[in-house]
């Protein structure tokens, strides 16, 4: 799928920046299959999925997603309180949906959810395991969680409690 076919979308990331290693292409698979069962079941706080890029001998180069204009850590400061709150609700439904589908996303913080208008739309899934699942190398952001090898529903919830504060204090 060509860039301009998509101006709203982004490619992330570009496999020839990572040098296309094997653990890249692991994790970054990992995560389209994340996408294409979200994708299977939506919601309006997940980022959108556009496909993959693949390139012209049929390797996989990326994924498109919605293009959003600013992370919760950019936006946090110019956020009133309200929006604050209609923002955590978002967070807290949209995991509460990863959850009844039996996916954990592992690496919730700030700069992993995005605000589009006054929506919080959570990215980045190439730490999202089905629960119970091994980690294998990814893991939460340092300081946003504890790595302990599997996935588990109690690290979002700890993750989302984590975020109530940093958002209201």
């Amino acid at each position: 799928m060509p860039s301009s076919a998509q101006p709203e979308a982004a490619m992330e990331p570009n496999l020839l920046e990572h040098g296309e290693t094997t653990n890249c292409c692991t994790v970054l698979l990992q995560e389209v299959e994340i996408y294409e069962a979200l994708r299977q079941h939506p919601h309006p706080n997940i980022a959108r999925y556009h496909g993959c890029y693949v390139g012209e001998n049929g390797g996989f180069r990326g994924i498109y997603l919605q293009r959003y204009s600013a992370t919760l850590k950019q936006r946090k400061p110019a956020v009133s309180e309200k929006e604050k709150r209609r923002l955590v609700r978002g967070i807290r439904d949209c995991v509460a949906h990863l959850h009844s589908l039996g996916l954990v996303h592992n690496d919730l913080n700030p700069s992993n959810v995005m605000v589009e208008g006054d929506v919080a739309v959570i990215i980045d899934f190439d730490s999202c395991r089905r629960e119970g699942a091994a980690m294998g190398v990814k893991g939460p952001t340092p300081g946003w969680g504890e790595f302990t090898g599997y996935a588990t529903l109690e690290s979002d919830v700890r993750n989302l409690d984590q975020m109530e504060r940093y958002l209201l204090g």
